[in-house]
């Protein structure tokens, strides 16, 4: 049995925080492409079942057409089950008077390969040798009433994160120790937004399952840069392989660059523009300055990011790059710099405020533009 794992598409988020209105409109599109996709890549591959482990939305802002839209992708590929276990995030899609925007939509098809769990108890579904079960939420009741028979494959699926922490929010910590000898082969989670994996009892020795973080199938911030995508799991004479699969539109990346020792534009513009070499322009990029820079240090982040990132879909300059300054150095200098560089570094100002008065004040000096 083919099966591919998914999860966190956060559909409909605002995408306001790095993007414009236009650019947030096509990414939200491309996130709900990136759904279309998925089934399809299950319908290619001779796929049963598509496990969604939370989630599929963002938020209480869920578009009624986004909801329609996954629905009619699940019930385009009627060969497909689609087993759709909601998050943290999928309880908020919920109007104001209290109607849930998915369940309207469901109520309009109501396709017979969506496959839904319960949050008071496991929901249980086979598939000839093969169980995949979930619920919604954790709680001590729950690890007790877990029951799985050991002589077939176990796929076991949930939203959270792994913590022993009793303070922290239970119902979507997961504490794997309590599902260590329950007869799990493969752990299906979502909600940590890059790909990990790593085995039930390895602290144990017991002769358990992987667990596995699928990721988000795409990118939404400088926070989930790199590759993105889904899982393809199969199962076969009770073993259970599976392997990430690279599956996003739009790919996020944050490069960085040491500016230390650099003095000209053209030198650190240089140095960008070969640690930005090969990267597709359908990419989002951020170009961090790191290391550190003295006085005569010229740098324009405006500059950088008209002439190197103006292809990219989005592209954005940050400077974490350090002023480099001795105050001994200007004891003795009776230039106006001098004066100048003595009088920020004596103040009260804190070091980050301090660097910027002093380049604002040096580009002023030489007769620059200074940046807003």
């Amino acid at each position: 049995m083919k099966i591919l794992h998914c999860s966190d598409l956060h559909l409909d988020s605002s995408l306001k925080t790095n993007l414009n209105a236009e650019k947030a409109r096509i990414r939200r599109r491309e996130l709900r492409d990136a759904f279309s996709n998925l089934a399809k890549r299950a319908e290619e591959i001779g796929a049963e079942a598509v496990m969604i482990c939370g989630d599929l939305f963002d938020s209480e802002n869920v578009l009624q057409s986004t909801a329609d839209y996954i629905i009619d992708v699940i019930d385009e590929h009627s060969d497909v089950d689609f087993l759709y276990l909601r998050g943290n995030h999928d309880e908020k899609h919920k109007e104001e008077d209290g109607e849930d925007v998915f369940e309207q939509a469901y109520a309009k098809k109501r396709p017979s390969n969506l496959k839904l769990f319960s949050t008071t108890e496991w929901t249980y579904y086979h598939y000839g040798d093969t169980v995949i079960c979930g619920t919604e939420g954790l709680s001590e009741e729950k690890y007790a009433s877990l029951e799985l028979d050991a002589d077939v494959t176990n796929i076991v699926m949930l939203h959270g994160e792994f913590s022993t922490d009793k303070k922290a929010d239970g119902e979507y910590i997961i504490d794997l120790k309590k599902l260590v000898g329950k007869n799990i082969d493969y752990l299906a989670l979502g909600h940590i937004h890059s790909f990990s994996c790593g085995n039930i009892s390895s602290e144990t020795g017991a002769e358990d399952g992987a667990w596995c973080y699928c990721g988000c199938l795409e990118g939404r911030g400088f926070d989930e840069c790199g590759e993105k995508g889904c899982v393809t799991v199969e199962t076969c004479s009770g073993k259970i392989d599976y392997s990430f699969e690279k599956m996003s539109i739009r790919r996020l990346e944050e490069v960085k660059v040491d500016i230390s020792g650099l003095l000209s534009e053209r030198e650190i513009e240089r140095a960008c523009e070969q640690a930005l070499d090969g990267i597709p322009t359908g990419c989002m990029v951020s170009l961090v300055l790191t290391g550190s820079y003295t006085v005569d240090t010229y740098k324009s982040l405006d500059a950088l990011k008209s002439k190197l990132l103006s292809d990219f879909f989005f592209g954005r300059v940050r400077d974490e790059s350090r002023l480099k300054i001795n105050i001994d150095d200007y004891k003795n200098d009776i230039s106006l710099k001098g004066e100048f560089i003595r009088s920020v570094l004596e103040s009260d100002m804190d070091r980050n405020k301090k660097e910027q008065v002093i380049m604002c004040g040096l580009l002023a000096l030489n007769g620059e533009d200074i940046p807003t």
